[in-house]
């Protein structure tokens, strides 16, 4: 019976679980495994009444993964350190891949909104948004189980939401998968160290190139407030800490800083209570509908290096390749129109070579990904269903 479940009537078995108070591991017997597999299966495939969505789903309450000594942490540290600024060395940060397979799938469909419901993203071993990039890095950690027995059991996917203004509101329970956006994931190693609590949070997506450790206590090794390269007279201020009254949310606070200055800041919520499983029906499928698309290259300090990225907005009618060798960053906006004019495009030939080769992509493969994207972002019936369908996401959390 619980084999043949999925959807509505899964979902509902996890809920009364946890109602009622049934031990996480409920299920696993009934279906003869770890729940983790489920991941996989992706949940949920229904939408619920009005939803652009499917809801955000979590299961289980990891167990920690026991360090005994600092000195025994900080060896764990250092080897996902390496695995992780491989990672980001090595692939790509790609929300256009996505986006363009659904424009594909969606073309002579009298109904987009049809096709939407019908589409699953995919893993892709090459194109990678941040559920692609935290899945890829916890598949590489998997080396480390030889010399750190069960710690991948211990790695879970963190859900994220973003630019959250009622802190105090939304941390006071579980999240409520009715009002939540969960646009990001990060990958998170939950460990006791003694008697203490923490974890260490892994973000490719966001291209960090440290795994950044988050005490419940806030004392050492907590990593506490850190900066990112300066660019373009900004830089960057990042501080993890649990919530005091919730230790179930790390707040992510960003601050952006100009001449020393607080200039912008806001919070991102992670929430660790409960394994998030359902990312790539959720989040991969939500940051295709949103207005910015990406596609860069990093370095192994998570330093953009080159790329191509773009809008929706109707006043940014181009596609904006770069490239940033020494310090020194070239940027070329690229009009729409010229990707479906050959002749035009001829004027960009350097650029695009330039960028590509930085990439480690063929420049035919890189300008007739970008050509497809052009003429997805000139269809204005497909671009003015996705600016809808962006709005409708958006109210869904409007009041977190």
């Amino acid at each position: 019976l619980v084999k043949g479940l999925s959807g509505t009537g899964l979902q509902r078995l996890i809920d009364l679980a946890q109602r009622t108070g049934l031990p996480d591991n409920f299920l696993w017997p009934l279906w003869g495994c770890n729940l983790r597999p489920l991941r996989d299966l992706e949940l949920n495939s229904h939408f619920g009444n009005g939803r652009i969505l499917p809801y955000p789903l979590w299961n289980r309450v990891v167990d920690p993964y026991s360090i005994s000594t600092t000195v025994s942490l900080e060896r764990i540290l250092n080897d996902v350190k390496y695995v992780l600024q491989e990672e980001i060395k090595t692939l790509t940060y790609d929300s256009i891949h996505n986006f363009l397979r659904f424009y594909v799938a969606s073309q002579g469909k009298d109904n987009i909104d049809a096709a939407w419901r019908a589409y699953s993203p995919t893993y892709s071993r090459l194109y990678h948004t941040c559920v692609g990039l935290t899945k890829s890095l916890r598949d590489s950690l998997r080396i480390l189980d030889q010399s750190h027995n069960g710690l991948l059991d211990a790695m879970f996917f963190a859900s994220s939401e973003e630019n959250v203004i009622y802190v105090e509101d939304y941390v006071r329970d579980a999240p409520d998968k009715h009002r939540v956006e969960k646009e990001h994931i990060v990958l998170c190693l939950k460990f006791t160290l003694g008697h203490r609590k923490g974890y260490v949070v892994m973000d490719p997506g966001y291209h960090l190139a440290i795994p950044v450790v988050v005490m419940e206590d806030q004392q050492y090794p907590h990593t506490g407030v850190f900066y990112l390269d300066n660019h373009g007279g900004k830089q960057k201020q990042y501080e993890y800490k649990c919530h005091p009254d919730n230790p179930e949310y790390i707040v992510w606070n960003v601050s952006i800083l100009r001449n020393g200055e607080v200039a912008q800041t806001h919070d991102t919520l992670l929430y660790v209570g409960r394994e998030f499983v359902n990312p790539l029906s959720y989040t991969e499928k939500r940051n295709i509908a949103f207005s910015q698309k990406n596609w860069v290259k990093r370095d192994s300090g998570g330093n953009v290096i080159a790329g191509a990225y773009t809008t929706t907005d109707e006043d940014k009618p181009y596609i904006t390749v770069f490239t940033q060798v020494d310090g020194s960053r070239n940027s070329t906006r690229i009009p729409l129109t010229s990707f479906s004019l050959s002749c035009e495009l001829l004027e960009y030939r350097d650029v695009l070579s330039d960028c590509a080769s930085l990439m480690k992509v063929d420049v035919v493969i890189f300008t007739s990904k970008l050509r497809l994207l052009a003429k997805a972002l000139t269809d204005e019936a497909f671009v003015t269903w996705l600016r809808i369908t962006e709005e409708k996401i958006l109210v869904v959390a409007e009041n977190n």
